[in-house]
């Protein structure tokens, strides 16, 4: 019976924005698998057989606040703010110490690295062990594991460029060893010449220069009192909030 077992290669899609709600709904079926970073992350964890178990920031706040405590002295560069608000101190620490294994810190510095970054360093021999890992943390002891552990990845397919992801999720996908397909870029729908046209080719180059609009009816701004008439303002058809059938687009504010 263990002998007919097959494990099944998965087809993952990652956007990312995907780790929260999709506008349509996601294509999760046998072998398939659209996410965010994040789920990402999960799958790849679950695969390796490690538990993926989000640890809540308190709790690890909680317990770097202990390793600043054992060696903290009088000439470490936070002392003073720690001695009037230890909290806020551990906190902003922690917070440092999380964003630079985002951005591939291993833990140590250089011998003649200046004061302050020895301070840290300090504290990291300690929380090393003694502090549940954060996501930078995650990422790169899964990034280590992937050289000599192959898991059943099929393909990754992309929602945005792959330069549009932070460095280290770039390092993990590319890691996974497997085939890499981009969205393709998206195109103006919009008739040329009118506001609609020219308003997708500005946000399609994210580009902060003004746009003249003609007000020629192609674009629509309904407005409502709250997020909630807003939502049933933008559901409804679009003949029954423009004055043509011509006006497709609808912008809610509130």
């Amino acid at each position: 019976m263990l002998e007919q077992l097959k494990v099944v290669p998965i087809h993952i899609t990652v956007g990312l924005k995907s780790d929260a709600a999709p506008p349509q709904t996601a294509e999760n079926t046998l072998g398939k698998l659209t996410t965010g970073p994040m789920g990402l992350l999960n799958a790849v964890e679950t695969q390796l057989g490690i538990p993926s178990i989000d640890i809540p920031f308190t709790t690890r706040l909680i317990q770097y606040l202990a390793c600043i405590d054992k060696v903290n002295h009088p000439s470490a560069f936070y002392h003073a703010s720690y001695q009037a608000d230890p909290f806020s101190v551990a906190r902003t620490l922690l917070q440092w110490r999380d964003q630079w294994y985002m951005a591939g810190w291993v833990g140590t510095f250089e011998p003649d690295a200046p004061a302050r970054l020895t301070d840290m360093a300090a504290i990291e021999a300690l929380a090393q062990t003694e502090v549940e890992p954060g996501l930078g943390q995650r990422v790169q002891r899964v990034i280590a594991l992937l050289a000599d552990n192959p898991i059943a990845i099929a393909s990754i397919h992309l929602q945005d460029k792959l330069t549009d992801f932070p460095a280290l999720w770039r390092s993990l996908i590319n890691a996974i060893g497997v085939g890499i397909t981009e969205k393709k870029e998206s195109t103006p729908q919009g008739k040329l010449g009118t506001d609609l046209r020219k308003l997708q080719d500005r946000l399609l180059v994210n580009s902060k220069e003004k746009i003249h609009l003609s007000g020629d009816g192609s674009i629509q701004v309904l407005r409502g009192d709250s997020a909630q008439d807003s939502a049933i303002l933008t559901a409804l058809p679009p003949q029954l909030c423009s004055p043509s059938s011509s006006s497709p687009n609808i912008r809610a504010d509130h």
